[in-house]
């Protein structure tokens, strides 16, 4: 993943969502549920030669997307499939989690370069 950077998403602008802080939304559920889901988007160019998909791929690949998952502790809330299969150069996603820490550390990675390394028998996750 190289040139992260942060989504603003059309559907931010409905009444389900609360902007709390820059990049970062407050998703309202039905007013029964006590859980709050802060949510955000990112918009990256995928790198096929780190095993990553095809920018025309209507996909994002599994890796690194399940290991920045583990990293920040948040999860995949949208995955935009009209504008990763519509946009043939950039991939889309929005992570989500309970806790807006989780997703103030993720925005971390905005600017950033994300990838997958083989280092001996292990896979590591790096952040450039």
């Amino acid at each position: 993943m190289k040139n992260i950077r942060f989504y603003e998403a059309e559907k931010y602008n409905s009444d389900d969502y609360e902007k709390v802080e820059d990049m970062i939304y407050m998703l309202h559920h039905d007013p029964s549920e006590q859980n709050i889901i802060y949510v955000t988007s990112i918009i990256f160019e995928p790198e096929p030669e780190l095993e990553e998909n095809e920018p025309s791929d209507p996909y994002v690949s599994q890796y690194p997307l399940e290991d920045i998952l583990d990293e920040f502790f948040v999860y995949c809330n949208d995955m935009y499939e009209k504008e990763n299969e519509s946009d043939k150069n950039h991939s889309y996603v929005e992570f989500a989690s309970e806790k807006i820490d989780d997703i103030k550390k993720l925005l971390s990675i905005i600017g950033k370069h994300v990838y997958d390394k083989l280092e001996g028998e292990y896979v590591y996750l790096k952040i450039e």
